[in-house]
């Protein structure tokens, strides 16, 4: 599966997932399971949900104005 996590989505992930696990052991819940597969996604850069429903936040290809260049 290609990566479909761009920077700030992952910023975001492993912040959340972060403070999911330190209220999870804070309070001793399951919500922990929730920051772990957050934190996951952050570091690999794939998300399955994503995958499935065909959306990416990540940008693939940089467009480049060459009109502008010529003059």
């Amino acid at each position: 599966m290609k990566k479909n996590l761009a920077n700030w989505d992952r910023w975001c992930r492993i912040i959340i997932g972060t403070v999911i696990i330190a209220y999870a052991i804070y309070d001793s819940n399951w919500w922990w399971l929730l920051g772990v597969g957050l934190l996951i996604n952050a570091f690999t850069g794939r998300c399955l949900a994503y995958g499935v429903l065909g959306l990416s936040t990540r940008q693939t290809s940089c467009q480049v104005d060459t009109e502008s260049k010529k003059s």
